[in-house]
């Protein structure tokens, strides 16, 4: 959704997911806006090198998960520890959070803007809520499906060895047999 990087809060509508899920809660920028991409990964906090930025991050902020009202997760722009920048068709994405959707919950998100980050105005800031891929939900059919392959794979590359071994064992042992013959 559209969102203004001005100090205050900002309150999503209601949701859910019809499945569980990891997601990432990102703010998102465009590159290609008003605003040079250089300058929009430093008012992000998004620069691989922050030191060469000539501003530095207007982007801190707060954010509270519930359900029904209570705190199911709750996290901070400065968590840097979870975060993850992303680049790609002319936007910056800055991770600020993620949390783990559990299918048919309904959810409210809160994000409190900390600082004025209406510099980031011209590129057209976007609160971003996105599924992540979810190793329970996804990893395991991927995983199953590799599962019979990888293994036949694997115990034929195991025979191929111990075969390899026996030969090489079995030709050495002629060859000392015939060493011996002639001696």
């Amino acid at each position: 959704m559209p969102i203004s990087l001005m100090s205050g809060r900002v309150e999503t509508p209601e949701f859910s997911s019809n499945m569980n899920a990891f997601y990432r809660i990102e703010i998102e920028a465009k590159t290609q806006a008003g605003i040079q991409s250089d300058t929009v990964e430093c008012l992000l906090g998004a620069a691989f090198k922050e030191s060469e930025c000539a501003r530095k991050s207007v982007l801190r902020a707060a954010w509270v998960l519930t359900n029904e009202g209570k705190i199911v997760e709750q996290g901070s722009s400065d968590d840097k520890y979870c975060c993850l920048n992303i680049f790609s068709n002319g936007v910056v994405a800055e991770q600020i959070g993620s949390f783990h959707n559990e299918r048919g919950r309904r959810y409210g998100f809160q994000i409190n803007f900390l600082e004025d980050g209406s510099a980031l105005a011209a590129a057209d800031p976007h609160l971003k809520i996105e599924e992540g891929g979810d190793l329970a939900e996804t990893g395991s059919v991927v995983e199953g499906l590799l599962l019979l392959p990888c293994g036949t794979a694997s115990l034929f590359g195991i025979y191929l060895l111990v075969s390899a071994v026996v030969r090489h064992s079995k030709s050495k042992s002629k060859q000392h047999q015939t060493v011996a013959r002639k001696a």
